[in-house]
């Protein structure tokens, strides 16, 4: 006896359904996951320029006052 056709109970195809939605959503919430990775990189990335660009020009501007104070008491000896 030779069987040509498979036969799925009902209960089988609902969790082949509850299977095939699953791995659905969390192949969709691992792109989301893996958007939002890269998005906060790059939110990261802008953010450290900023920064690195504000503390470079207070650091140039503290240097100037620095040589500017030197300069106003002439270097006197240590």
């Amino acid at each position: 006896m030779e069987f040509t056709h498979v036969y799925i109970l009902p209960t089988q195809k609902c969790l082949l359904l509850i299977l095939e939605e699953t791995s659905k959503q969390e192949a969709e919430h691992c792109e989301a996951q893996e958007k939002m990775k890269i998005e906060l990189q790059k939110k990261w990335q802008e953010m450290y320029k900023e920064w690195m660009r504000t503390t470079e020009a207070k650091i140039i501007e503290l240097q100037a006052a620095n040589d500017m104070l030197k300069r106003m008491l002439g270097n006197p000896p240590p």
